[in-house]
């Protein structure tokens, strides 16, 4: 992890109050469709904080499902997979 973080353009960033309730919600929207587990609440805060902060979402193609309650399908296809 910490190579990860070492690398140029990566940002490790510390979410407000507000912004772990917004995460939140949409966790619970996952939880609503039967998707959850700690992959997904950190897929939520991903795509959270990616569309705050206007960058790109990146994964990998077997964590897509992660998305599906967070997303909608246009949302979904623009997500970078590594």
């Amino acid at each position: 992890m910490q190579g990860l973080l070492n690398c140029d353009g990566v940002e490790l960033l510390e979410l407000t109050p507000q912004d772990a309730t917004s995460a939140g919600k949409l966790y619970a929207r996952s939880v609503d469709r039967h998707i959850e587990g700690p992959e997904v609440l950190a897929a939520c805060h991903s795509s959270y904080v990616a569309g705050v902060h206007h960058a790109p979402l990146l994964s990998t193609g077997r964590a897509l499902y992660c998305y599906a309650a967070t997303l909608g399908d246009a949302e979904r296809s623009q997500i970078r997979l590594i």
